[in-house]
């Protein structure tokens, strides 16, 4: 089992803004998963991966495969108070889910 967080490459944010997004967007993907999931997922190690997605439109793309595959998932927006100056996604929490599942989705993305 494994957990994919997926970060907005084209946003330049700092590393604080990022590392502060996605784990929003792990902990609310975790959320939205059964006792049985998160405690099997417990016993595993917890594994995650970060990648990026590159545009809006790749986000987007990433996200609505997620939906469609019947993954736990969450979308992160910043409120636009700080660093962006408007409401901003951010992130995406994959899973957790079996490793294959979270695979044919965000399997060929790149490591941030």
């Amino acid at each position: 089992m494994k957990q994919v967080i997926v970060i907005r490459k084209d946003l330049r944010a700092s590393a604080g803004k990022m590392v502060a997004h996605g784990a929003h967007a792990s902990l609310l993907a975790y959320q939205c998963t059964s006792w049985w999931t998160r405690w099997r997922w417990a016993l595993e190690g917890q594994k995650k991966i970060v990648v990026r997605a590159e545009t809006l439109g790749h986000f987007m793309e990433v996200a609505s495969r997620a939906e469609a595959a019947g993954l736990p998932y969450s979308v992160v927006k910043d409120a636009g108070r700080t660093t962006f100056s408007e409401p901003t996604l951010t992130a995406i929490g994959i899973g957790p889910a079996r490793d294959e599942d979270v695979d044919a989705v965000t399997g060929s993305l790149r490591l941030l």
